[in-house]
């Protein structure tokens, strides 16, 4: 038998996350995306090699064979704007559904803080596309930093964490490996693609990195404000005092998972 994990065990999760680990990676991808941003500005030599040369060996590559081509617009197909949205919204909806309502507004909030924080970037540094856009696939806007890079970020890695709360076993932590890898590989389609130099590919995911985990941060402070549990042991064990409640169900053999 099997029964949701409410919304105070989802938090109760989140509340053990540790938030000095997550405050020094959103610092570091601070200063990642500052690099690469500098780097572009300052037309930094080594960079302008590394985009010229992943430019065009890679889109070479994609053109002299036809499947991997093929089998990255069908990964860049999971970076769309359109698709991103309604994965959004279903799982928000899903997270409604089940009454966990901070967990479905920390989702949403964060896929549309990074959309708005991506196309502000791309208004104001406005950078054209490599010569090598149509080649493969199309694409039309600024090229810095790169919106499908960004959904890996803030879009794949705040799913991949959703699954962490929501889920419990072994799958958990298989559907989350799963969201960041397809993220990963969304933004390295778009250099194979040729619709994007690799310095907006990095920038794109740094960003985007870095409005996922203000906004897990923001979950942990608000979870563990409003967590009634008594948390044991080190952070990322998961381990906590029952309620006597809970107790009761899992002597019953009931177990908590859904998505």
């Amino acid at each position: 038998m099997s029964r949701p994990v409410t919304e105070r065990e989802a938090l109760d999760r989140a509340a053990q996350w540790p938030v000095g680990r997550v405050v020094a990676a959103i610092a570091a991808a601070g200063v990642v995306f500052a690099m690469v941003a500098a780097g572009y500005g300052w037309g930094v030599p080594w960079l302008v090699r590394v985009d010229a040369t992943t430019n065009r060996e890679w889109v070479a590559g994609a053109l002299a064979h036809p499947r991997w081509a093929d089998l990255a617009r069908a990964t860049t197909f999971w970076g769309n704007t359109s698709v991103v949205i309604v994965l959004t919204g279903v799982v928000v909806s899903w997270q409604l559904y089940r009454r966990r309502r901070l967990i479905a507004g920390w989702v949403g909030a964060t896929v549309v803080v990074g959309w708005l924080v991506n196309s502000t970037a791309k208004a104001a540094v406005d950078r054209t596309r490599p010569p090598t856009v149509g080649l493969l696939v199309d694409a039309h806007g600024s090229s810095f930093p790169s919106g499908h890079a960004q959904v890996g970020g803030y879009g794949w890695l705040t799913f991949g964490l959703l699954a962490l709360l929501v889920l419990v076993g072994r799958r958990r932590w298989v559907v989350a490996a799963g969201c960041w890898v397809l993220g990963a590989l969304v933004a390295l389609s778009r250099v194979v693609l040729g619709v994007h130099w690799t310095s907006d590919v990095v920038a794109g995911w740094a960003l985007g990195a870095g409005v996922a985990l203000v906004g897990v941060s923001v979950l942990v402070v608000t979870a563990r404000g409003a967590s009634g549990s008594v948390l044991e042991g080190e952070p990322g064990n998961f381990r906590r005092v029952e309620s006597e409640d809970l107790s009761e169900e899992r002597q019953l053999g009931l177990e908590r998972d859904d998505l």
